[in-house]
C-alpha cells in the first residue's frame, strides 16, 4: 500500500516491518551492511574471527523473509503496540519439524509495499527504536 497524500499536513504513513531471519547458503547481502562487533572484555580480533555478512558465515546460512501487519501512523504519532503474530513460513517449519534451527541473525527494515516492490521507509520518515520479537517452536506456550 502506498503512503498517502504526501501534500496533506497529517500525511499517513502505512508500512510493514520486513524481518529478515538468517537460518537456512545464500550469497545475498544483510538487509543492513556489515556487522560492526564490539571487542568482548579481553577478547582478541572479534571482527574478524566472527563474519560480518551472512553470505560468510562457516557452513553457510539460509535466510526467510516476514512481513508484519501493516502500521498505519500519522505524522508525529507514536506507535507503541504490540501486532498480531505472523506465522513463519510454511516450508521452514516443515524443514526444522522436531528438530533445532539456530537463528544466527535477524534484521528488520520498515518498508512500503509497491507493485514496483519494495521501497525503504527513511529513518526521518519513520524513526523505529524499540522493537521486539518472539519465535517459539511449536510445543512452546506464551503466559
Amino acid at each position: 500500500k502506498g503512503a498517502g497524500s504526501s501534500n496533506a499536513t497529517a500525511a499517513r504513513r502505512e508500512s510493514v516491518l520486513l524481518l529478515r531471519s538468517g537460518a537456512n547458503g545464500t550469497m545475498a547481502p544483510n538487509l543492513n551492511g556489515e556487522y560492526k562487533l564490539s571487542q568482548t572484555p579481553h577478547g582478541n580480533d572479534t571482527q574478524r574471527k566472527f563474519p560480518a555478512q551472512y553470505r560468510d558465515y562457516p557452513g553457510s546460512v539460509h535466510y526467510f523473509d516476514i512481513y508484519s501487519p501493516i502500521i498505519k501512523t500519522l505524522y508525529s504519532q507514536v506507535f507503541w503496540q504490540g501486532l498480531d503474530p505472523v506465522p513463519i513460513p510454511e516450508d521452514i517449519v516443515r524443514r526444522f519439524d522436531g528438530k533445532g534451527m539456530a537463528v544466527v541473525g535477524f534484521e528488520i527494515d520498515q518498508v512500503r509495499r509497491t507493485p514496483q516492490g519494495d521501497v525503504p521507509v527513511p529513518i526521518s520518515v519513520t524513526y523505529n527504536h524499540h522493537f521486539e520479537s518472539t519465535m517459539v517452536g511449536k510445543h512452546a506456550t506464551m503466559e
